[in-house]
């Protein structure tokens, strides 16, 4: 009896893990089909200076006064640091430099929809979890902005690991989750600045509610101020 209720078990394992499975392949694809419909084929505006002058003159500037460069304070740094870093690895053209870009963006997307599947999990059932990732899946912005030079899909990607590890050291206050969700949202805050309202309102809520430790608190808030600290100190 124990042995058939282990078999029908694995088999709705084996069946789930197909279903998911397919769906991230599913996606991928379509993504890799959206990107060769529509995509840039090159460094629009502020991207291209601020690559460019990464590059050249290893400054992160947008404007210049007087042939000086001037060092950008309102432009988030992640995403051109992020074309930068992909640069450094590659040592790829402009062009070759781009289709790297793309093809990151489209694996992050693709992982973007298993990680709503597991935020879903919190919340509903496999199947359920399921129909909802692959509505997801077929969203146009998550889809579209693969093919964009644009910060969207790393945001999207970033707030859904923001997402998920919330839930994670609200179950377990572990340092590996504490760590993690820290510099997710550190990173969170390099790409889009006013993401900084929503962690504090996260961070007043979960203290109010008393979900986390205070101490592991302190940490959180210490070890992400630490991540966007080398921003503000050179801002300053």
């Amino acid at each position: 009896m124990k042995k058939n209720i282990n078999q029908i078990l694995d088999k709705e394992n084996n069946t789930k893990n197909y279903f998911l499975f397919t769906l991230l392949i599913g996606s991928f694809i379509l993504r890799l089909l959206s990107t060769y419909i529509i995509r840039d084929f090159h460094f629009d505006n502020e991207w291209n200076i601020l690559l460019d002058n990464l590059i050249k003159n290893k400054s992160y500037s947008f404007y210049t006064f007087d042939n000086q460069l001037i060092p950008s304070a309102l432009l988030p740094p992640m995403y051109p640091f992020f074309l930068y870093l992909i640069k450094l690895l590659t040592s790829a053209d402009k062009i070759n430099l781009l289709n790297y870009v793309i093809f990151i963006q489209i694996f992050l997307s693709t992982y973007s929809v298993y990680l709503f599947y597991e935020i879903n999990k919190n919340f509903f059932s496999e199947n359920i979890s399921l129909i909802n990732s692959g509505f997801y899946s077929i969203i146009p912005l998550n889809v579209i902005t693969c093919g964009q030079i644009s910060s969207i899909s790393l945001q999207i990607f970033l707030s859904l690991f923001f997402i998920k590890f919330l839930f994670l050291i609200i179950r377990k206050e572990n340092k590996k989750n504490i760590l993690i969700f820290s510099l997710v949202s550190g990173l969170l805050i390099l790409t889009r600045g006013e993401f900084f309202l929503i962690f504090l309102l996260m961070f007043l809520f979960i203290s109010f509610m008393k979900k986390i430790k205070l101490l592991n608190l302190i940490k959180i808030f210490l070890i992400t101020v630490l991540i966007i600290s080398p921003y503000l100190i050179r801002n300053h």
